[in-house]
C-alpha cells in the first residue's frame, strides 16, 4: 500500500448484539449524557488531528497499524481510505 495516498484512517467497532440498544454513558468535554449503544462506531482520523510535523506524524501511526505488533481491539477493523478520482 502507498500510504502516500492514504487521506484518512477509519476504525469501525462492531457492538456485539447483546449490548446494541443499551444505554450507556458518554461525556463529553465535562459533561455526561446518556446514550443508546449503536451497532457501529465509527472514528475517523487524518493528519489534522495530529501535530507538526502532521503528514509525517499520521504516516508514523499508518505504519503502526499496518506493523504486525499492532492488535486490534475485539470487534474492531481498521481501514485506509483514499482520494475517490
Amino acid at each position: 500500500m502507498d500510504i502516500k495516498k492514504v487521506v484518512a484512517v477509519m476504525a469501525v467497532k462492531t457492538n456485539p448484539k447483546d449490548k446494541v440498544g443499551n444505554a450507556r454513558i458518554t461525556g463529553n468535554g465535562g459533561l455526561f449524557s446518556l446514550d443508546n449503544t449503536p451497532e457501529k462506531e465509527v472514528e475517523f482520523y487524518s493528519e489534522t488531528d495530529f501535530e507538526d510535523p502532521k503528514r509525517k506524524n499520521f504516516e508514523d501511526l499508518i505504519r503502526e497499524l499496518l506493523s504486525g505488533s499492532y492488535k486490534p481491539e475485539q470487534n474492531v477493523t481498521i481501514h485506509f481510505l483514499t482520494e475517490y478520482k
